[in-house]
């Protein structure tokens, strides 16, 4: 998301995705592309991130990563200074890693 590279992004999900983010979900990545994905491009190169913790787990064709990270800086005019969650689960497809779920929270 902080390279700002759309078609990057969207060859890392899952065509079925589920995206949680405070109150909404998106259940495709297309909805996502076609929602929000553009401004949290935006705002995650805008901030500074400093990754407080980071585990991954790797089981079988399934593998999580659940991550602490410190947002820092200035969007929109107003300053950013929040701890973000992270958590993403990927499957194996045969054909690589694809992410499937994602939550975020602050």
């Amino acid at each position: 998301l902080r390279a700002g590279d759309a078609k990057a992004v969207r060859a890392m999900l899952a065509d079925d995705v589920l995206i949680v983010e405070g109150n909404g979900v998106e259940r495709s990545a297309e909805e996502y592309a076609s929602h929000h994905m553009l401004a949290d491009m935006k705002f995650m190169a805008a901030v500074k991130v400093e990754a407080l913790e980071h585990q991954t787990k790797v089981l079988g064709k399934v593998a999580y990563s659940v991550s602490r990270s410190q947002l820092t800086g200035d969007y929109k005019g107003k300053p950013v200074d929040v701890i973000s969650k992270e958590t993403l689960v990927l499957v194996d497809t045969g054909a690589g890693w694809k992410i499937v779920h994602v939550h975020w929270s602050h």
